[in-house]
């Protein structure tokens, strides 16, 4: 649904008043995207590149294959830079899994195509310009200064959000120039030390390193027996390079939820 939305919105059909199951976010969008187009497009991504893992160490598993593609190519659609990231590190992960040479390259020559095609769409999209374009080194200094002030014990989960106004910067772009403000760090890392502090985020970025590390080692030693690993692994890495520089896992309960499945599962 979200699709076929989607494609009417890009040819010019004006489908805000239509009784639509998804609903339409101001004409511009179908409002099941997250209300934002880079966390779907990732959400989407993460969940081609599951299948496309599963298949690519499955015995007769092209449909698959296919399936995986497309469901990544809908995700880069969205334009989103993460969404290229979390791509590109993804299939990083199943070239590294790929036992021999051949299908090495096949996996980094696909690789390379989808990313292409992931930078073009990003491309298209800021073309003519984003009204809500935000300097992401700006913020993530904001953010360094908000955990300084309260090094031990941070702001609390979700507690930065209702101060993070008091963090405005300079931004020569609107009139106002403190006229915009932000809520949240743009990096689950770094809102981990907002949330906990100094000791209680490097504890907690600790553990999930350790458990990350051990799931995608587990995943690399048994995806031959089950391809599904190969997937769950790379669909987790997606979620995660994303969020390195966003607050994906932070703000959108779905990827989280499925992001501590995987880490789980695996």
């Amino acid at each position: 649904l979200w699709l076929l939305q989607k494609l009417s919105l890009l040819s010019g059909l004006d489908i805000a008043s239509w009784p639509v199951p998804l609903g339409v976010e101001h004409g511009l969008r179908p409002a099941a995207d997250f209300l934002h187009p880079g966390h779907l497009g990732t959400f989407l991504v993460a969940g081609g590149m599951a299948w496309v893992g599963h298949a690519l160490f499955a015995s007769e598993a092209r449909a698959k294959l296919l399936g995986g593609l497309a469901l990544i190519a809908c995700g880069l659609a969205g334009g989103a830079r993460g969404s290229v990231v979390g791509l590109f590190a993804g299939g990083v992960l199943l070239a590294i899994f790929a036992a021999s040479p051949q299908l090495r390259r096949y996996i980094l020559a696909g690789l390379a195509v989808l990313t292409t095609a992931g930078v073009v769409a990003v491309v298209v999209r800021f073309s003519a310009g984003d009204p809500y374009m935000w300097r992401r080194v700006e913020i993530w200094q904001a953010s360094v200064g908000a955990i300084l002030d309260r090094p031990w014990f941070g702001f609390g989960p979700g507690g930065f959000e209702a101060v993070a106004a008091h963090y405005r910067f300079l931004d020569p772009g609107p009139a106002a120039h403190f006229g915009r403000t932000f809520s949240g760090p743009h990096s689950d890392a770094l809102n981990l030390f907002l949330s906990f502090g100094l000791i209680g985020g490097a504890l907690s970025l600790s553990l999930l390193l350790m458990l990350g590390g051990r799931a995608l080692r587990t995943a690399r030693l048994a995806h031959h027996a089950d391809p599904a690993l190969a997937g769950g692994a790379a669909a987790l890495v997606v979620l995660v390079a994303h969020g390195l520089a966003d607050d994906l896992l932070s703000e959108r309960p779905a990827a989280a939820i499925v992001a501590a499945l995987l880490l789980g599962a695996l």
